[in-house]
């Protein structure tokens, strides 16, 4: 008996021959297609013998992830009646000559092109004399060898085989060169050409790295799928690491094949070396090479590289010290590299020519290097005989850049965080360490105002490397400013992860806390700062301890806040008058103190509910969740008051209609009149008013939560419909009000300068999900699926905001999730136990 099923080689001649007779070529088709060339037995028995051709062997083991590419290639040269010239532009190793070769291939299996393919190889060999050699070797087209190059070439174009011809022209570096050696008139003739530079034709193809998915595919076909699982956030690291460049990813995965080595221990390998690893470069008496690769990356940008006139290369290395962010071409202006701006300006021209350096698509006026380009600048800028030149002339322009945003107080500057990621670091070898000094100064004088902004948007938690080198940089310094600065940095960058790094919060806290109080034993003229500074370290410890409570169990609570008691001022321990001035300093300080008690009582409120049917007093209860309510309103009346404070015009034009309807806001914040004395003084401010209206909406979001939690009690003690009726209405009221508050903190956005939302944003995911369950369970309606519905629409929810505002912050994620979990757990035990 014989089976239906067809072999891979009979599916791949039936995709040919229908699309031969059909002439639909669609991306399925292609992807089909290229899939069966890797798995068929012999997949050269299928090129016909009958097309002239000298094509080169693939340079990668599986072609992924250009499928589109290659149809949308098609497309430009066949859509007109005359000679096409179409160009594959990109950077080196980005896939250019593989993406041609595949396109020949494919055609040629096609048969699109039956007069024949010529490939020529444009880079440092004569184009006309591999024509010539082509006609004679393939068409038997012999011209008479006493003429002159050029009317060879004619002969040879003139006598061509009937039918379309695709020539390939491959690593193109000089175009004029190359172009009076190009193909006549006739339609028939398609150029296709491969080349880093960026050609001014009306068709041309500009390839990007891989994503992160297509490069992980590509890996696996090096290392196995079984790997890529078992090492799944080693393998994303490695594709990152490796900027998802195929060439770097199919010469690494070749690597690790031969080696049988983790992909842990490739990137342990590649962090010492970069670059200059082996598992990047090419061994040229390699005999178990079956990729036809030329060249390793380094070697593959030194082509481009050694095109560089001497002010392109000084911009190149000058773009290496810059952290691998957009780079704003302000910024970049700022240093005095003694070159006029139009010669810079020609000098940028020139790198993004060479697609060495890109236009950032998403901000106007800013750059991106490549992951390796930006590697390879640093290594030629460390053999530079101005390396040193251009290191101070820049470190002199990020530090005159700190000044002037710092003491501005514009601390949603787009260059602030470029102009920290190069200023905190440790001082490289004979460079002076006093800029650091006076840069981390000047943070302990003004620091303390945009430090909300930097943590709240996700700056520090990716910084920790760097800070902790710092520390133990300065640790014999007689620096107690930066010491402090640095260990408050690197303790809230620790504390955005508790679970993991809670001790080290802890203990960069307490360390940086006890610096501060031994300075300010006697009174100086920085008393108000060191005071601030341990506010800032308690109240952070105190609130870690309170998720935390197996770290340090000697700093109890009591003693943490009776020393935070006796440095804050008791009058912002209420609201029913506004502060005096000589208070305003410690204000923003007080919200989130009283924001932090907020979340420890929601977390005690979260502890009891969820351990029913166990038995809770309800008085207990009751009084918990009034002290949540108090402690997260008096946060969100205090961030009022200094949003109110710090942009009183911004205030009173967009916010104050606002916050007159919002719950618990007192009446004397719309007509107290405090603006013109705020200029006078210097205090905690926030960053910007989309900042502050985010802020207040998260402690509305803590309330909500509260409430939430409570109402499953009083659902599980049987209250009355009305009495039920009424909480949801409140709860509802709430969560309307934090959604309003967000809207206005998206509104109040500075898109023109960059600045990003807040990412408590994420918070705001879970809130209405574990509202409709919480209705559920009281109506007596039945619950969705935990997994297929409830965790999948939260999900979502978090995904969309990621996706909108650029959102990173996995703890408050996972934290949302596990909320939501949770919450739906006790829903499901209670009705269990009811």
């Amino acid at each position: 008996m014989t089976s239906d099923r067809q072999t891979p080689e009979q599916v791949l001649q039936s995709i040919l021959k229908d699309i031969q007779v059909g002439g639909n070529l669609t991306t399925g088709d292609i992807t089909q297609i290229l899939n069966l060339l890797v798995i068929v037995k012999q997949p050269d028995s299928f090129k016909p013998t009958g097309i002239p051709h000298n094509l080169p062997r693939s340079g990668t083991v599986k072609f992924v992830g250009r499928a589109e590419a290659l149809e949308n290639l098609h497309e430009m040269v066949q859509q007109n009646n005359q000679v096409v010239i179409a160009a594959i532009e990109g950077m080196g190793g980005v896939g250019k000559t593989e993406l041609a070769t595949q396109y020949a291939l494919l055609h040629l299996l096609l048969l699109t092109y039956p007069g024949g393919i010529c490939w020529l190889r444009a880079r440092d060999e004569d184009v006309g004399i591999q024509i010539v050699r082509f006609a004679q070797a393939k068409l038997s087209v012999n011209p008479p060898e006493d003429w002159d190059l050029p009317r060879q070439i004619d002969f040879c174009w003139s006598r061509w085989h009937e039918g379309n011809v695709l020539v390939v022209l491959d690593d193109v570096n000089d175009y004029p060169k190359v172009e009076p050696y190009l193909p006549p008139q006739p339609s028939r003739f398609k150029v296709l050409i491969t080349t880093r530079l960026q050609l001014d034709l009306p068709q041309s193809l500009t390839l990007d790295v891989l994503d992160e998915s297509v490069a992980l595919e590509l890996l696996r076909e090096w290392v196995g799928t079984q790997k890529i699982n078992h090492e799944l956030a080693d393998a994303k690291e490695l594709c990152q690491r490796l900027g998802y460049l195929p060439l770097a990813l199919n010469l690494v995965g070749r690597y690790v094949k031969k080696r049988k080595i983790s992909l842990a221990e490739m990137l342990r390998r590649l962090e010492g070396k970069g670059l200059g690893h082996p598992s990047l470069e090419v061994i040229e008496n390699d005999r178990t090479r079956i990729l036809n690769i030329e060249r390793g990356v380094a070697a593959a940008f030194e082509l481009s590289w050694e095109q560089l006139s001497g002010n392109v290369k000084q911009l190149g290395c000058l773009l290496s010290l810059f952290a691998l962010v957009p780079i704003p071409w302000e910024l970049v202006e700022s240093v005095d590299l003694e070159i006029d701006a139009e010669a810079l300006e020609d000098a940028r021209i020139e790198l993004e020519d060479l697609h060495l350096l890109q236009d950032d698509k998403k901000n106007e006026d800013t750059y991106r290097l490549h992951q390796l380009i930006w590697e390879f600048f640093k290594d030629k800028l460390e053999i530079d005989n101005k390396r040193n030149q251009i290191k101070r002339q820049f470190l002199e322009a990020m530090l005159s850049q700190a000044k002037q945003i710092l003491e501005s107080s514009n601390f949603t500057h787009p260059h602030l965080r470029e102009v920290m990621n190069y200023l905190l670091q440790k001082p490289s070898e004979g460079q002076d360490e006093n800029s650091l000094i006076e840069f981390l100064d000047l943070l302990f004088r003004r620091y303390y105002s945009s430090h909300q902004y930097l943590y709240d948007t996700g700056y520090l938690e990716n910084a920790i490397d760097k800070m902790e080198a710092l520390k133990n940089y300065l640790k014999p310094l007689n620096e107690p400013k930066a010491k402090v600065v640095i260990g408050k940095l690197l303790g809230h960058a620790y504390y955005n992860n508790d679970r993991l790094y809670g001790k080290q919060a802890i203990d960069n806290m307490m360390a940086a806390k006890e610096i501060a109080a031994n300075a300010n034993q006697t009174p100086n003229e920085d008393s108000q700062m060191w005071v601030w500074y341990q506010i800032f370290l308690l109240d952070h410890v105190r609130n870690l301890r309170s998720k935390r409570p197996d770290i340090h169990p000697e700093l109890t609570y009591e003693n943490l806040e009776s020393e935070i008691a006796t440095l804050l001022p008791d009058t912002l321990e209420q609201t029913t008058t506004p502060p005096k001035p000589d208070e305003w300093f410690f204000v923003l300080r007080a919200a989130h103190y009283w924001g932090h008690r907020g979340n420890q009582v929601a977390f005690e409120v979260e502890s009891l509910v969820s351990n029913l049917p166990g038995e809770i007093e309800s008085q207990i209860l009751e009084r918990l969740s009034e002290q949540g309510i108090y402690y997260y309103s008096l946060a969100a009346i205090l961030r009022a008051v200094n949003l109110r404070l710090s942009f009183p015009e911004q205030y009173q034009q967009s916010i104050a209609n606002l916050l007159q309807e919002v719950p618990y806001i007192p009446d004397w914040l719309n007509t107290w009149n405090a603006s013109l004395q705020a200029s006078d003084n210097d205090f905690e401010r926030f960053a910007s008013p989309s900042q502050a209206v985010g802020d207040i909406a998260h402690q509305y979001r803590g309330i909500a939560a509260v409430q939430l939690w409570s109402y499953l009690y009083y659902v599980f003690q049987g209250n009355t419909q009305f009495e039920l009726q009424r909480k949801l209405e409140d709860i509802h009221g709430l969560v309307d009000t934090c959604i309003e508050l967000w809207k206005k903190a998206d509104e109040l956005l500075d898109h023109e300068n960059g600045e990003q939302i807040i990412k408590y944003y994420t918070w705001i995911a879970n809130l209405t999900v574990m509202l409709d369950l919480a209705e559920k369970y009281s109506s007596g309606e039945q619950l969705p699926n935990l997994n297929e519905e409830v965790i999948t629409e939260v999900n979502q929810k978090l995904n969309n905001l990621e996706n909108d505002y650029d959102l990173v912050y996995e703890a408050a994620k996972e934290r949302s999730i596990q909320q939501v979990k949770k919450f739906y757990a006790t829903i499901f035990k209670l009705r269990q136990t009811r």
